[in-house]
């Protein structure tokens, strides 16, 4: 990927993840969490899996 471009995308803007407790969608919330979005709002239907990347991303040194 074109880092470059993606931090232009990304970078203090509003970023919505759907599925984010899946595979893909956990995968997309770490990488975009390394490009300083100013909000990351992440949706998914089992709430399970949303509360583990939600806890995931609070507690790494990524989140603010």
């Amino acid at each position: 990927p074109n880092y470059q471009i993606l931090s232009q995308n990304i970078n203090s803007k509003t970023i919505l993840v759907t599925g984010a407790g899946g595979s893909i969608g956990s995968e997309l919330c770490r990488q975009i969490m390394k490009l300083n979005p100013k909000k990351l709002i992440i949706l998914e239907l089992n709430e399970f899996a949303l509360y583990k990347i939600y806890e995931e991303l609070l507690n790494s040194k990524l989140a603010p």
